[in-house]
């Protein structure tokens, strides 16, 4: 997914909601983790694995 897909889909929702990360794991009420920062990865391997800037969710 790209920033400008995700940043159209966000804008549809409740801008007070809780981000969140649910993994195929967890089933609908279950929580990975809670999203605490938006940062661009300065990595070079995942730059390289995705042909461009990275966006990462923590």
């Amino acid at each position: 997914m790209k920033v400008k897909e995700l940043i159209r889909r966000l804008k549809r929702l409740d801008p007070d909601a809780e981000v969140i990360v649910q993994t195929h794991d967890q089933g609908e009420d279950e929580v990975d983790s809670n999203v605490t920062a938006v940062v661009e990865s300065d990595s070079e391997v995942l730059i390289e694995r995705f042909g461009g800037p990275v966006v990462a969710l923590r």
